[in-house]
């Protein structure tokens, strides 16, 4: 119900949130005198919380904003710029020889005397930025024609993935070589894609295949391969994307529109106040990958899904309604969904990645159970992409059932949905269309 500006509110739930976890874990064996304890003490861990955040202010602003295009500033080259790094965040690889039997280790022609010494900012104990770097080799050879190994020209991205199965997580990946695609002046289409560890095909594998030239993974090279450019792509987590207190987002509307004409669709969708477009997304366990053997357990699923689904259509009684489970339909028609979508519904979620597709005048309706705490994700899509944003997170601990499941009352539907139809279509007699 509440909109964007939500400021030291989340930072008060989320604590909030916490702090119910660990006392209900705490309390499972409690005496009275202690839930007494524990009861002075919150709102004291509350305080104490709030005034962390606003004490390391400066921290935040440091890194939770970002400012990308300082990674241009002074490249460190190396072994006659056949290594350059960028804003300790990537690197761009001249000529680097990839062995199929050694992945993770690649290989530069280099005159200089050392390899050269690069840091990355993201997790300075470990990363796989940081392994890459300290196996990076000197080629055996001269020249590479004098190698035997064939060379390719294409530029190509070396990316390790984490969370493949996580449209959240993949999404930073896609938009990372979007921006450095752009920045560079290189077509998306036309780069090739290096996945330097192995998982197995999952939910969004056609949606790779689709954004880029080629994807390939290194043990199914053939032999040792020279790549003209390889690129070692920004760590995931140190995304743009990742940044949620960014008031914008670098090329946010270019990533949009690039990313669905890749699927033949577009963004131009026109608000219709009598003909609305909701689009409910329901979580529910599931396989990370088809050769699973057993369903992954999720938190954050609603309860009582016929109930929300009754509600939301009647408070939109001339509105198309799609509801449904995104493992369970191929990638390309979650996205057509998703551009013809005036109001997306649900539970916090990596589903709710698909915020940065949706039309230009669309809102999302995010819910919080009580045990998770506000997240910024997608409230940050919403901004970056100049959405409405609305959320609701439970408060009432009678609401929440075993396995992660949360009680959606209906009242909650009914207000929200009200207030959304009324700010989509302004005027009240158009909203009641």
């Amino acid at each position: 119900m509440q909109k964007q500006n939500l400021g030291i509110k989340m930072l008060y739930e989320t604590g909030k949130a916490w702090t119910r976890a660990i006392a209900r874990l705490s309390l499972t064996t409690a005496r009275k005198p202690l839930r007494q304890k524990i009861t002075i003490l919150f709102p004291i861990l509350i305080i104490a919380y709030i005034i962390y955040h606003l004490v390391n202010i400066q921290n935040r602003d440091t890194r939770q904003f970002i400012d990308v295009w300082k990674w241009w500033e002074n490249p460190y080259e190396a072994c006659d710029g056949n290594f350059v790094g960028y804003g300790h965040e990537f690197a761009w690889l001249k000529m680097a020889t990839v062995d199929p039997a050694r992945p993770g280790v690649f290989a530069i022609h280099c005159n200089d005397w050392t390899m050269p010494s690069y840091s990355f900012e993201y997790g300075k104990e470990y990363t796989h930025l940081i392994s890459w770097m300290s196996f990076l080799e000197r080629a055996k050879w001269k020249t590479p024609e004098s190698s035997g190994h064939p060379v390719d020209d294409t530029v190509t991205f070396a990316v390790q993935r984490y969370e493949s199965h996580n449209l959240y997580h993949t999404m930073t990946e896609w938009y990372n070589i979007y921006f450095l695609c752009r920045r560079f002046k290189i077509d998306m289409k036309k780069v090739n894609v290096l996945f330097t560890n192995y998982q197995p095909r999952g939910h969004m594998e056609d949606a790779w295949d689709t954004l880029f030239h080629n994807i390939s993974f290194v043990k199914d090279l053939k032999q040792t391969t020279i790549y003209k450019h390889l690129i070692w792509n920004i760590l995931s987590y140190e995304s743009p994307l990742n940044f949620h207190w960014q008031h914008h987002l670098p090329w946010a509307k270019g990533f949009s529109e690039k990313f669905v004409q890749s699927f033949g669709l577009n963004l131009d969708k026109q608000l219709e106040c009598s003909n609305l477009t909701v689009l409910i997304i329901w979580r529910r366990d599931y396989k990370n990958f088809a050769s699973d053997k057993n369903k992954r357990t999720l938190f954050r699923k609603i309860k009582n899904e016929a109930e929300v689904l009754e509600h939301v259509q009647k408070n939109l009684i001339n509105a198309k309604i799609h509801d449904v489970v995104l493992e369970e339909i191929p990638f390309k028609q979650q996205l057509e969904l998703v551009v013809k979508t005036d109001i997306l519904i649900a539970m916090h979620g990596a589903g709710n990645a698909f915020t940065m597709f949706l039309p230009h005048h669309a809102v999302l309706f995010e819910l919080f159970p009580n045990y998770w705490g506000l997240q910024a994700h997608f409230r940050a899509f919403a901004r970056w992409r100049k959405l409405k944003y609305h959320y609701w997170m439970n408060e009432d601990p009678a609401n929440e059932f075993p396995n992660y499941y949360t009680y959606i009352p209906p009242s909650i539907i009914d207000s929200n949905m009200k207030e959304i139809k009324n700010e989509l279509c302004g005027h009240p007699r158009l909203a009641e269309l």
